[in-house]
């Protein structure tokens, strides 16, 4: 694993011959419709995958969808208006409204996670899968033999729970948008069959494959960011004052909605601390906790990694945490919350923070839905911290909660903080 962030571009940048490692090979799923963007090896049909959905997946098409947004937030806030002020279990929480949100904006409809107050499991599911894949990766050949068990005996890996209802609803969707009568409804799994039917390269396969990833790879992560996001707001005393001065401040000069209307995402732009807040706590507390491994070509026989010569054949790889607390691209201050760097930086400095952050992926390899996420996030940000005062209750390793609960963070491939309790009040 290498620390210097003046190589990342070496390593990960368009058009350099760092192939993925077996790792993603192990891991690959086979439910993906021969899509899947994580594990895909074959560069001329990854780039030809990202650059048929990169409109699609531009804010300005993610806005045509905001309407879908506006409808989950005001179930979330209903939520919190029903807890009462009493404690509250943040990840649940905001589990329940994220399926329901990238449900709908998929598919047109809620998976109905926030009505029914459960994910079916979805979320401990996710947890184990991750636990499994972070480890089976490093023995491509063991991971291999799982695959073959899994096929033969029909009751998925060992390590993993049965498929989740949220997948079941997943599925489910696809079949009803690919019947003849399929909904009227606007949603990003139409425009992907648009995208179909207009390029027919951007196969049907693909189509349906890419409204899976929408939910597969953001469900667990948006959770867990928005999760570290509103705690990082929360227990930094400063930070959250300068950020409701902003707010409030935008609601005054009319950029910013009022208080009970969801914020839209035009509005939640003219909040640059906001913002700041979600750099910086992505910076420090990214979703992916496992170096993201290439291979060596054969090309590159002159690789030296910090004053290593690193032979071909070799597998190196940037942990987005070390990245993420880079003194070479972050300050001295690199340890520290502090969102104010983002907007202090000169230009210099913000292009080069910009081109470090590795929080959505790397350079080439960046994840197409991270505008949705952060379209997604935005709102729902703006919205909370502007009508509702957030109190965390427990202490991360530290004192449980009155409920109960005991924050810790775990790690696999991605990350998350489990057991954050917090309490709620409508701000006046």
């Amino acid at each position: 694993m290498f620390s210097n962030s003046e190589q990342l571009n070496e390593i990960y940048g368009a058009g350099r011959a760092f192939q993925k490692a077996p790792w993603y090979q192990a891991v690959a799923s086979d439910l993906h419709f021969d899509f899947d963007l994580l594990t895909e090896t074959d560069v001329e049909k990854y780039r030809m995958q990202r650059r048929l959905l990169g409109p699609l997946y531009a804010i300005p098409n993610v806005k045509k969808h905001e309407d879908k947004l506006d409808l989950d937030l005001e179930l979330f806030f209903g939520k919190i208006e029903k807890s009462n002020g009493k404690p509250v279990d943040l990840e649940h929480l905001l589990d329940l409204f994220v399926i329901d949100t990238l449900a709908r904006v998929t598919y047109g409809v809620p998976a109905g996670t926030q009505e029914a107050d459960t994910d079916w499991g979805h979320m401990a599911g996710m947890e184990q899968m991750w636990s499994h894949v972070s480890w089976i990766g490093f023995y491509p050949n063991l991971g291999r033999w799982f695959k073959t068990l899994q096929r033969i005996t029909a009751t998925g890996m060992l390590t993993r729970s049965s498929p989740s209802q949220i997948f079941a609803f997943v599925f489910g969707q696809i079949g009803t948008h690919l019947s003849p009568t399929p909904p009227a409804t606007p949603c990003v799994f139409r425009d992907l069959l648009n995208l179909h039917h207009t390029r027919p390269e951007f196969t049907l396969d693909w189509a349906q494959g890419m409204s899976l990833t929408d939910l597969g790879a953001g469900l667990d992560t948006v959770t867990w960011t928005l999760n570290t996001v509103i705690t990082s707001i929360a227990t930094h005393p400063h930070v959250l004052r300068t950020l409701l001065s902003e707010i409030d401040a935008s609601v005054s000069a009319g950029t910013l909605e009022p208080h009970g209307t969801p914020a839209s995402y035009d509005g939640a732009s003219s909040l640059p601390y906001l913002h700041a807040c979600m750099k910086e706590t992505m910076r420090l507390y990214p979703s992916v906790g496992m170096p993201l491994d290439r291979i060596v070509p054969a090309s590159c026989p002159g690789l030296v990694l910090s004053g290593h010569h690193i032979p071909p054949g070799t597998v190196v790889g940037m942990n987005s945490w070390v990245q993420g607390r880079s003194t070479q691209t972050y300050g001295a201050d690199a340890e520290s919350f502090r969102p104010e760097r983002w907007i202090e930086a000169s230009q210099a400095d913000l292009n080069r923070m910009t081109s470090g952050d590795v929080t959505f992926g790397t350079m080439a390899r960046s994840c197409p839905g991270r505008q949705l996420a952060w379209v997604l996030m935005s709102k729902m940000l703006a919205s909370l911290f502007r009508d509702w005062r957030v109190e965390v209750l427990n202490e991360l390793g530290g004192k449980e909660g009155p409920g109960g609960r005991k924050w810790r963070v775990g790690n696999a491939f991605v990350t998350r903080s489990v057991g954050v309790e917090v309490g709620f009040e409508r701000r006046k």
